[in-house]
């Protein structure tokens, strides 16, 4: 199963629930993350798959897992086009 981490060289913060990034690679690109989005940001310190992150997500934000799935696998795919998130087989 295909995993994730962050990307080296990016600079983020949070602030108030929400992290800021800031990608420090020749586009020097803005993003802000809301509060679910900076949850999962957070979880993708070290490789983490898309299941393990459903779970958490489900378990700290009580939701339903089939409420969250689709909107993570959306989320995390959109990182990785970014080029935020690194792929870990």
């Amino acid at each position: 199963m295909k995993s994730f981490t962050r990307k080296k060289n990016l600079a983020w913060k949070e602030v108030n629930d929400k992290i800021v990034i800031i990608d420090l690679n020749g586009r020097r690109n803005f993003h802000q993350l809301n509060t679910m989005a900076s949850f999962i940001w957070k979880e993708c310190e070290q490789n983490v798959d898309i299941t393990s992150l459903v779970k958490k997500v489900h378990e700290y934000f009580n939701c339903g897992d089939e409420d969250v799935e689709g909107d993570i696998k959306s989320f995390v795919e959109e990182l990785h086009q970014k080029e935020l998130l690194v792929a870990c087989e």
